[in-house]
C-alpha cells in the first residue's frame, strides 16, 4: 500500500495529469494546455449547474445534480491549484539559497538585472531523444545556427552540441552566446550580484569573466561543477587570437586597454572559448540547477517512472 501511496504514476493517474514526452522539455507549454483543458472544464460545469438550478421539470434531482457539480468545481479547482504548483517548481525553479530563512515572499533575496530565471537539469539539452516524438532535439541540431535566440530555448535544446550560433564573426556578431560552469553556491551568488572577473593566474586568455560555446565544452576547463549559465554577451571590440598568440594574453589585463573581449579560436571549432574583460558586457543570463533540492523533490528522476510513455 505504502509503495502503491509514494508511485510517481499513481500520482499522475489519480490527479489526471501525464508526462507526455513533448512535454519533457515544455513545463510551460504543459502548464498552458492543462490550465485551458481544466478551464474549459469548470466553464462546462457552472453551465450545468445553472441549467440545473434553473430547470423546473427535474424536481429536486435538478438541486441534487447542480449540488454535485458544485462540489465538482472544488475538485478542478484544486488540479488547477495543483499544476500551477508544479509549474512554478519547474519553470520558475528557485534554489535552497535564495530564501534568507523560509520560504515566504519576504525572505526572498532580490536578483541581478540581468538574471532570468533558474532552471533543473533535467531540462537540459542532452536530456532530448530522438526516438520520442515531441522530445526530439531542435531540427537545427546538426546543422546549426538556430534561428530561435532565446536562452531557455539554447539551453533545452542547444547546450551541448557546440551549434547553438555559428562561429564567432568580427564585425558581423554583436552579440554572442556563451556557456559558464560553476558550483551551486557560486551560480546563486552570481544570480544576485552578478559575474566577478576571474584575477588569479593561471588565466590562459588574461584576467576576465570566462566562456565556451558549450556546456560539454566547460567540462574539460571549468575548475568548478554543479550548476551550468548560459549567457548573451555584448562581445564589444574583439581580438580574435590562435595557439600561437595566447602567451600575449595569457595572466594579464594589458588588452584591457584596447579590447573588449579575447576570443581564442582554435583548430577545433568546438573548443573555442573566450573572455570578456567586463561584466556589464553580459546582457543576460539563464543558470540550471544540479542542487540538493532537485533531488530532494525528486526531479532528476521525474521522468524515468513513466509507464506507457503517457502517465
Amino acid at each position: 500500500m505504502c509503495t502503491m501511496c509514494k508511485s510517481k504514476p499513481n500520482h499522475r493517474c489519480v490527479t489526471l495529469s501525464w508526462n507526455c514526452p513533448c512535454y519533457i522539455a515544455r513545463p510551460k507549454l504543459r502548464f498552458q494546455i492543462r490550465f485551458g483543458l481544466l478551464s474549459f472544464c469548470m466553464l462546462l460545469r457552472i453551465i450545468a449547474i445553472i441549467l440545473y438550478a434553473s430547470a423546473k421539470n427535474v424536481d429536486v434531482y435538478g438541486g441534487y445534480m447542480a449540488a454535485i457539480c458544485t462540489g465538482s468545481l472544488v475538485c478542478v479547482a484544486l488540479m488547477m491549484a495543483l499544476d500551477l504548483y508544479q509549474y512554478r517548481v519547474w519553470w520558475y525553479y528557485r534554489p535552497d539559497g535564495v530564501y534568507k530563512k523560509c520560504r515566504c515572499c519576504c525572505c526572498k533575496q532580490h536578483f541581478h538585472p540581468s538574471h532570468q530565471r533558474f532552471l533543473p537539469i533535467p531540462l537540459l539539452g542532452k536530456y532530448r531523444e530522438y526516438n520520442k516524438l515531441g522530445n526530439r532535439p531542435c531540427q537545427y541540431t546538426v546543422s546549426g545556427n538556430c534561428p530561435k535566440r532565446s536562452l531557455e530555448h539554447i539551453v533545452m535544446f542547444h547546450a551541448f552540441d557546440f551549434k547553438p550560433l555559428r562561429r564567432y564573426q568580427p564585425d558581423v556578431d554583436k552579440t554572442y552566446i556563451g556557456f559558464h560552469r560553476t558550483k551551486p553556491e557560486f551560480a546563486l551568488s552570481i544570480s544576485q550580484t552578478g559575474f566577478r572577473p576571474s584575477m588569479t593566474p593561471p588565466q590562459m586568455l588574461g584576467f576576465g569573466v570566462y566562456f565556451a560555446r558549450s556546456f560539454a565544452d566547460t567540462e574539460g576547463k571549468a575548475r568548478q561543477a554543479g550548476a551550468y549559465i548560459c549567457a548573451e554577451i555584448n562581445m564589444g571590440k574583439v581580438r580574435v587570437v590562435s595557439y600561437s598568440e595566447l602567451d600575449e594574453v595569457r595572466n594579464t589585463k594589458s588588452w584591457w586597454d584596447t579590447y573588449d573581449t579575447i576570443y581564442y579560436a582554435h583548430d577545433h571549432e568546438n573548443r573555442d572559448e573566450f573572455c570578456i574583460k567586463d561584466a556589464a558586457q553580459i546582457l543576460k543570463w539563464v543558470i540550471i540547477m544540479d542542487d540538493d533540492r532537485l533531488h530532494r523533490y525528486g526531479l532528476h528522476h521525474e521522468f524515468d517512472n513513466t509507464r506507457c510513455n503517457c502517465i
